[in-house]
């Protein structure tokens, strides 16, 4: 289902396993998961806010299991015809599904 702002909670809780995954690879570039899941509320917000941008979020039963987000490109240049495609930009699963 297309995410809402409804969702984002969510989604902040979710992507503490990537926040966790990319702090331990580059703890120069990325911050570390937190329990103060609404910390990364505006980050997330920018995928569904944004023209361009989408994001989805899928559930199993009631829980939230897994989301991603993407947006609208547009490549062009010497050597490439003009094209839009879309760019993915994060994808999580929570470890339990």
């Amino acid at each position: 289902m297309t995410c809402t702002a409804v969702d984002v909670p969510a989604i902040c809780e979710l992507g503490q396993l990537l926040n966790a995954i990319h702090h331990a690879a580059r703890p120069e570039i990325y911050t570390a998961a937190t329990h103060d899941f609404s910390r990364d509320a505006p980050h997330w917000m920018s995928f569904f806010e944004g023209p361009g941008q989408i994001g989805f979020i899928a559930h199993v039963d009631v829980a939230a299991a897994g989301f991603i987000s993407a947006s609208l490109s547009s490549g062009s240049g010497p050597l490439m015809q003009p094209m839009k495609f879309v760019r993915i930009g994060s994808v999580c699963v929570a470890e339990r599904f």
